[in-house]
């Protein structure tokens, strides 16, 4: 520290200007000593803090490694969740085609009032082709009036309530 090397200052200087003699001799080991003392004991206060901050960073480091490791392994599963089920819908879909397209009666799908599909027993059935249905309304192929007199649209509102109510429909229509 500043104080033992000034009194080391002062002891060295005072011998200068005197012979030395024994009992300057021990306070210069004495404080040569004190000194080199306190320097090991600072440096080792230095080295225990450095291996603490080390041991501190390996340990931030394990923990941000593990939980990088955390996250990449809840990606991953939620990657092949979303594989699987999108392999799933695709196999359902392909059920659905093949159903949709080879039923024996007439199937339409309907959104609002638009026909948004048909199948080609629907096609076979009226002579038409997928684009003279896909897109028009019913009421844009019904008679005003259906054999009962009810009004086309009106029939047709109905048809469509009770289809989504969850009833199957069979229907004659003109």
């Amino acid at each position: 520290d500043f104080r033992t090397a000034l009194e080391f200052r002062e002891k060295y200087d005072q011998l200068g200007d005197t012979f030395l003699n024994e009992k300057n001799n021990i306070d210069i080991s004495r404080l040569t000593a004190q000194y080199d003392a306190e320097k090991k004991e600072l440096e080792i206060q230095l080295l225990r803090k450095a291996d603490e901050a080390r041991g501190n960073l390996v340990l931030f480091l394990a923990v941000l490694v593990l939980l990088s490791l955390a996250v990449a392994a809840v990606l991953y599963s939620r990657h092949r969740a979303r594989q699987t089920s999108n392999r799933r819908l695709q196999q359902d879909e392909t059920k659905y085609r093949v159903l949709f397209d080879h039923a024996g009666d007439a199937i339409v799908l309907v959104e609002g009032a638009t026909f948004i599909d048909c199948n080609q027993r629907t096609l076979e059935l009226f002579g038409a082709q997928r684009e003279d249905i896909v897109g028009f309304t019913f009421a844009d192929f019904s008679t005003p009036l259906q054999p009962d007199n009810t009004d086309s649209i009106e029939a047709g509102i109905r048809l469509i309530k009770k289809t989504l109510d969850g009833e199957p429909q069979r229907l004659y229509w003109r």
